[in-house]
């Protein structure tokens, strides 16, 4: 099973992911068959949950240092609300397998974000392989990532130059099983 985050378009309203239909210019045979569409996509859940399938939900946040109640020092996580340049972010991925089957071949893609660097030893997951991409097509260990330099030369590709991060869960997920895999990204 091969899960991908979807790429979004920011708007002015916010983020946009997904499909637009113009009901209005949409002749009556467009509209049942985007009926029946959408009615087939209503049933998948219910059959993707029998079969087993994973739920994931991506957060990201930011380490903040504050005093507590007696004085010392403590970090702790809080949403990303206002990121600035040379600040880092955490990104975690969770995932939650519903359904009465195990999942196996799990295997977890997600772009490291426009204008954010990959910081170099920060991807972690529990039981996961875990490769990098600087094309999004071919994935390695970062040892055997390259790159070329501008003058055509061969050369070990650098953390900055992640574009992508694949987790693969090497053993079976079982039913009601939760977990996470998590990254840190720099804001250029």
């Amino acid at each position: 099973m091969k899960l991908l985050f979807p790429r979004s378009t920011p708007t002015k309203a916010g983020i946009k992911i997904g499909w637009g239909f113009r009901w209005k210019r949409a002749p009556r045979t467009a509209f049942s068959a985007l009926l029946a569409i959408a009615l087939a996509f209503m049933a998948m859940p219910v059959a993707a949950q029998e079969a087993g399938h994973i739920e994931l939900k991506c957060v990201a946040e930011m380490e903040v240092r504050e005093k507590n109640e007696k004085g010392e020092e403590v970090i702790r996580r809080v949403p990303a609300a206002r990121v600035l340049p040379g600040d880092t972010m955490i990104y975690t991925i969770q995932y939650k397998v519903i359904g009465a089957d195990p999942v196996d071949d799990v295997v977890i893609n997600n772009p490291v974000p426009e204008n954010m660097e990959y910081v170099q030893g920060t991807a972690m997951g529990r039981d996961a392989d875990i490769t990098f991409s600087i094309d999004q097509k071919v994935y390695d260990k970062p040892e055997r990532l390259i790159a070329m330099d501008p003058n055509g030369i061969e050369r070990r590709a650098l953390p900055s130059e992640y574009k992508d991060i694949q987790w693969r869960i090497k053993r079976s997920i079982m039913p009601g099983e939760t977990g996470y895999v998590s990254f840190r990204a720099r804001l250029k």
